[in-house]
This record gives structure tokens, sequence and C-alpha cells, in this order.
């Protein structure tokens, strides 16, 4: 999986914050989003689904997961439509995505 930690850089000039502190920031809240989309997609609640893929999506702008955002994209997509089965199905491509996404930002954090 790829990121782009370019915007980081940009980030870290912009707020004076260690970069380092904003990646743990944006991949611990990616983690709870993730968590958050699967639980809201277990129960079916599709609004919630939808929320946690937005809050994911505007962090992995951040790092630039190309691939993340877009499997996030068709989960937010399904369920702002009400598609409680395409959402479901769209997560088996985030789930797929998720794990290689995580692990080059842990990398990159350490």
């Amino acid at each position: 999986m790829t990121v782009d930690l370019r915007r980081l850089g940009e980030l870290q000039h912009v707020m004076g914050a260690d970069a380092a502190q904003i990646l743990a920031g944006l991949l611990e809240s990616m983690r709870g989003a993730v968590e958050r989309i699967e639980r809201a997609l277990a129960s079916g609640d599709l609004g919630e689904a939808a929320r946690a893929a937005h809050a994911c999506r505007n962090d992995g702008l951040m790092v630039g997961a190309s691939e993340l955002l877009s499997a996030l994209q068709v989960v937010e997509q399904a369920a702002r439509r009400g598609e409680l089965t395409s959402a479901r199905t769209a997560l088996i491509k985030l789930r797929e995505v998720w794990p290689g996404t995580r692990d080059a930002l842990e990398r990159a954090l350490h």
C-alpha cells in the first residue's frame, strides 16, 4: 500500500507541530474510524458508517493513501444511498487495503 507523506511536511510547516505527532494522531483517528465502520455496518447503521468513512477519508487525504481513499469512498457512497448490501460488499475492499495502509503509516511513524 502506498502513502504520500509529503503532505505531512506541509502540515508540519503550517501548524508548527511535529510530523510524528500529526501522523500518530491521524493513524489513531483512522483506526477508530475503520472500527466504527465495521461496527456500524454489522448493526446496519448506515448513517454512522457514512460519517466514519467520511472522517477516515479526510485523514487519508492528509497522508495520500489513495487505495484506502478509493475503498472508503465506495463505502461512504453506498451508505449515503441507503444500500446496506453494497456498503457491506465495499467493506470487503476496505478490509483488504486497510492493513497495508496501516502498516505503511506505522513504518513511517517509527
